[in-house]
């Protein structure tokens, strides 16, 4: 958690120390982006698709080149059947802090992304059956942050010189997290990769 509030306050100096001209009339923007994330790593080849949503702050200093920091939810979920049923359930927060160069092309903009993140990665499992001479149900709750990096590409509209539209596809890459918690004399231990697909629509507001 230490590293994740250093983070934050280097996010928030990074703010504060941008320069006067950073406040001009549509300099700035907003963005809503809901979607999916495709889960890619060997550690989660079981687990579904979920839902990914991201809502983003972001500055453009020219034509071609923006920054963007955001904050967001995706998860993703697995049911094993051994002797035993299991249900695994991951939910992460990713905060993330992005670059991105655009090539406008009338109304539209091409953009390519990339940046780092923390991502403060929540596992709840539900366990029931027998294992080995136990029998019932235990449920398993642990949290980790890790960091990541994202690569991607993506699109947008400008309905007006305010308001646009769009759609985004992003890559990640993260370090394993290790989950684990201890119940009712069993252990149960996790190191899931986060990588995967994280593609979005996008709409967004200048100001």
């Amino acid at each position: 958690m230490k590293r994740l509030y250093f983070l934050l306050f280097v996010l928030t100096i990074a703010v504060y120390a941008l320069p006067s001209y950073v406040i001009a009339a549509d300099n700035n923007y907003i963005t809503l982006k809901p979607g999916i994330y495709s889960p890619q790593s060997n550690s989660l080849k079981h687990f579904d698709t979920g839902f990914n949503g991201e809502i983003a702050f972001g500055h453009r200093f020219n034509p071609n080149v923006a920054i963007e920091a955001g904050i967001g939810h995706f998860n993703t979920e697995a049911t094993f059947r051994y002797p035993f049923r299991a249900n695994i359930h991951y939910n992460v927060v990713p905060i993330t802090l992005s670059g991105k160069l655009i090539w406008p092309a009338d109304k539209w903009e091409f953009f390519g992304v990339g940046g780092l993140g923390a991502y403060i990665i929540s596992m709840d499992t539900k366990v029931s059956g027998t294992i080995n001479s136990w029998s019932g149900r235990a449920s398993f709750k642990d949290a980790d942050t890790v960091f990541g990096a994202h690569l991607g590409l993506g699109c947008q509209y400008n309905i007006t010189p305010k308001l646009f539209v769009g759609a985004e596809g992003k890559y990640l890459w993260a370090r394993p997290a290790r989950l684990r918690d201890h119940t009712r004399g069993i252990t149960f231990d996790a190191r899931p990769r986060m990588d995967g697909v994280l593609a979005t629509a996008v709409m967004g507001f200048r100001f």
